[in-house]
């Protein structure tokens, strides 16, 4: 499965993907963007220490994360896993 929060990408779930929970390699992952599970590739947005978003030249600074993705999705929503 793919979530995206991107509304360009192919996979863009809207709200739906806020609710949803990721992990990558049994770690919960934070600001995630976009989360595949088959290609094993996470976009999650950069932070630094205290947790401040990292801009640069007014773009928000993003980092693709891979390894063994898991996207759990909220209640009720899990017929999602079904759609392309």
């Amino acid at each position: 499965m793919r979530l995206s929060l991107d509304k360009n990408d192919r996979a863009y779930r809207g709200s739906i993907g806020i609710g949803a929970t990721v992990y990558i390699d049994g770690e919960k992952a934070e600001r995630v963007i976009t989360a595949d599970e088959e290609s094993g590739e996470l976009v999650v947005v950069q932070a630094n220490d205290k947790g401040d978003v990292l801009v640069r030249n007014g773009e928000i600074q993003t980092e693709t994360r891979r390894g063994k993705v898991v996207i759990v999705l909220p209640e009720g929503l899990e017929f999602l896993r079904d759609r392309k």
